[in-house]
């Protein structure tokens, strides 16, 4: 019998009429790195990244990361060898993670934001034996420098990719000067110092790593998760395929923004599909509602790819007015920290233009090297949904306690995936891998369930549920609600425990500027029990100047609530 959410069985019922029902690879089973060299070979003198003053041409990339390819080959390092990116969303980020895939090593990505002990495990766990890093950050890397594997530190900085003329365009925190280190190698002498033609590397696509991302996963100390190069240009087509059709036809613009962190999965994956297509790409190392404003008025991209703080960030400045925001015609969100609704999508729909498609980005996570669903666009949108399944990916609800039971369509359960993509396993630890990758699939530890149309609707992580007095409430849920009071900007939610229900609510709300000491808690809490179950109503309410964030994604801190 046909299990009821098989991707054969909705395939008839709730794909696309506009999208193909086949995944097309462009070029064929051919890793990441080999479509920067064709963008290089017929289109050279494009720009390829376009940071602040200064543009690379696909072809200075692709010469680039050839030589820190040459340079890594010479320093000793094979296939499957990790060397890690500790850097901003810079184009030194761009060039390195080529390179080092050209070199058939494994990348292994550190957020920027790591201090001393989070960043020793990860090159640890790793073993990584090269490590790219920021100038800015090399105080932290002297603090573990002893204690794990390295054998060489490259470093850059900010100006080693701007030009002199027009620096007083740029924002002051990307024009400091450079700092240098003793025992180091500089990126800049490398990339003019090795040969610029390509290294002679045979890639296995379903067997060499491509990528090892670590990932906090349900428990324990971050785990990393290996993925092929197949896993990765598999997903990137898929979201090319999807993401990108019917734009950037008139060839008017060619240029997208990446503002999501390249340490970060979600991230990576835009800025691979962007890579694929062949856009020029407009980096900023962080969001800066203003920086994106200004670059959205002067390179008109047709594509945006957000979280929806960033949407609320703009929207918020109050120059937003100066700046033609109508050449984007597809928003693709992702509901990080803030759940993207309809009335938040309205709003900014008002810049954007009337025709503006705004929509749920995807469901994902690292093991299955994220971007699993998508939101079809030839139907009314399903607010609070995240879509359908992509191409050949196949999702089951299930049981928390009883995996192998089957929860009927519309049941809350665990939400497991297959994918041509998932990863192999966590690095070095097969007890957890065995956990999680069971008969090809991924069991998540998120809570979701399937509707009626197949939409698949996130609802949180099972470990985050608050139990009050036996009912089971989804902080996600109560955020959506309190957002929609007139005077909440935004807000977050968890719970705290309590003697008489076991837990209750508590939410942590940042104000819209004009309602600043207009409202007390007391208010909220009185709206909230007209709007919401009794059981969802917070007990406690703090105001606060801003929410504790993930510094990449913009993921709510709830522990810091």
């Amino acid at each position: 019998m046909l299990s009821p959410y098989s991707n054969s069985y909705w395939r008839d019922k709730n794909w696309p009429s506009y999208l193909s029902r086949d995944l097309r690879l462009e070029m064929g089973e051919q890793p990441l790195f080999d479509y920067l060299t064709r963008h290089a070979r017929q289109d050279p003198e494009r720009p390829g990244l376009v940071f602040f003053n200064r543009e690379i041409s696909f072809r200075e990339w692709d010469w680039m990361s050839n030589a820190f390819a040459r340079f890594l080959i010479a320093a000793g390092i094979k296939k499957g060898d990790r060397v890690a990116l500790f850097l901003p969303t810079t184009p030194a980020f761009a060039i390195t993670y080529l390179g080092i895939l050209k070199a058939g090593a494994t990348l292994t990505a550190c957020s920027p934001a790591f201090k001393e002990w989070e960043l020793e495990y990860q090159l640890q766990d790793s073993e990584a034996r090269v490590l790219v890093c920021l100038d800015e950050y090399m105080e932290t890397v002297h603090s573990v420098l002893g204690k794990v594997p390295l054998e060489k530190i490259v470093v850059t900085g900010h100006r080693d990719f701007l030009k002199t003329s027009g620096i007083e365009e740029v924002p002051e925190e990307y024009v400091r000067e450079r700092r240098h280190f003793p025992n180091t190698v500089e990126l800049l002498d490398i990339l003019q110092g090795y040969a610029s033609n390509p290294p002679n590397v045979k890639i296995d696509l379903h067997k060499d790593l491509a990528l090892l991302q670590y990932t906090g996963g349900t428990t324990g100390l971050p785990k990393g998760a290996m993925h092929t190069f197949y896993n990765a240009i598999y997903k990137t087509a898929c979201i090319a395929q999807i993401s990108y059709h019917g734009l950037y036809k008139t060839g008017v613009s060619r240029y997208i923004l990446q503002m999501a962190p390249l340490y970060h999965i979600m991230g990576m994956l835009q800025f691979n599909s962007n890579l694929y297509k062949g856009l020029s790409q407009i980096i900023l190392p962080r969001f800066d509602p203003l920086q994106a404003l200004k670059a959205i008025d002067r390179y008109h991209p047709e594509l945006l790819y957000t979280i929806t703080p960033m949407n609320i960030g703009m929207m918020n400045h109050p120059d937003i007015k100066k700046y033609n925001l109508r050449s984007i015609r597809r928003n693709r969100v992702s509901s990080l920290g803030i759940q993207l609704t309809a009335e938040i999508a309205d709003r900014w729909r008002k810049y954007l233009g009337e025709g503006a498609e705004i929509v749920e980005s995807s469901y994902g996570l690292t093991e299955t090297h994220t971007g699993d669903t998508f939101m079809p666009l030839d139907r009314p949108i399903k607010w609070g949904s995240v879509g359908i399944p992509t191409y050949g990916e196949e999702f089951k609800i299930v049981s928390f306690e009883e995996k192998n039971k089957v929860m009927e369509l519309g049941e809350m359960g665990e939400i497991a995936v297959s994918a041509p993509c998932n990863f192999i396993g966590y690095w070095k630890k097969p007890k957890e891998s065995a956990e999680t990758l069971i008969d090809g699939w991924v069991y998540t530890g998120d809570m979701g369930r399937f509707d009626e149309d197949g939409y698949l609707y996130f609802l949180g992580r099972k470990k985050e549920m608050i139990k009050v007095s036996g009912y089971s409430v989804f902080p996600e849920e109560v955020e959506v609600f309190l957002n929609r009071h007139p005077a909440v900007e935004n807000c977050g939610v968890k719970g705290v425990a309590d003697e008489k229900k076991g837990e209750v609510i508590k939410a942590v709300v940042v104000l819209k500027p004009e309602f600043k000491g207009k409202i007390i808690p007391e208010q909220l809490m009185e709206w909230s029990k007209e709007k919401m179950s009794f059981y969802k109503v917070p007990r406690i309410i703090e105001i606060r100047e801003e929410l504790p964030r993930h510094g990449g994604t913009g993921k709510i801190l709830r522990r810091l609530l």
